[in-house]
């Protein structure tokens, strides 16, 4: 190569190199995962579970329920928190704590709970968007100890890329 071509191809080496590599770490991530309980539906009730990505490694979601399971009316309320200690949002170990508000009424009575759970498990999410999860944990349920067992099914949507 003529030594006049020399620093026009160092400039461009220069220019693009960076871009080359940060192409290279760029990894699509979804952004939003919609999921429901089908445990909660064999006790005829909805629960459906949104979780937004808020970092590669964090996730936030919010989660409802509503159902009539023999006659009584039910409804949840919450929101936990996921920390992928491995992996990502889309596949990834999560440790986390949820809290849920419940209320029921039957027409004459009313009561309401409230859930305290501490969580460790993991999620799936297949590249064309399905998306699986499980999580286990201890849960403080109106001052009583008990199990958590949540198994979600449902989808991804979105990217964004970290």
């Amino acid at each position: 190569m003529p030594a006049s071509k020399l620093p026009a191809a160092v400039a461009i080496i220069l220019t693009l190199a960076p871009s080359a590599v940060r192409a290279e770490k760029l990894d699509p991530t979804r952004a939003f995962s919609l999921t429901h309980s089908p445990i909660h539906v064999l006790l005829s009730t909805m629960e459906v579970t949104g979780e937004f990505c808020v970092g590669r490694k964090h996730g936030v979601a919010a989660i409802g329920a509503l159902g009539v399971p023999l006659g009584v009316v039910v409804v949840e309320l919450g929101g936990s928190y996921r920390l992928y200690a491995l992996g990502d949002f889309d596949r990834g170990i999560q440790l986390g704590g949820e809290f849920i508000w419940s209320g029921g009424t039957n027409g004459y009575e009313s009561v309401s709970l409230t859930q305290y759970s501490l969580m460790a498990g993991g999620k799936f999410t297949f590249d064309f968007g399905l998306t699986m999860e499980g999580q286990v944990g201890p849960t403080w349920l109106d001052g009583e100890l008990g199990p958590m067992i949540n198994l979600n099914i449902g989808w991804s949507f979105g990217e964004k890329r970290w």
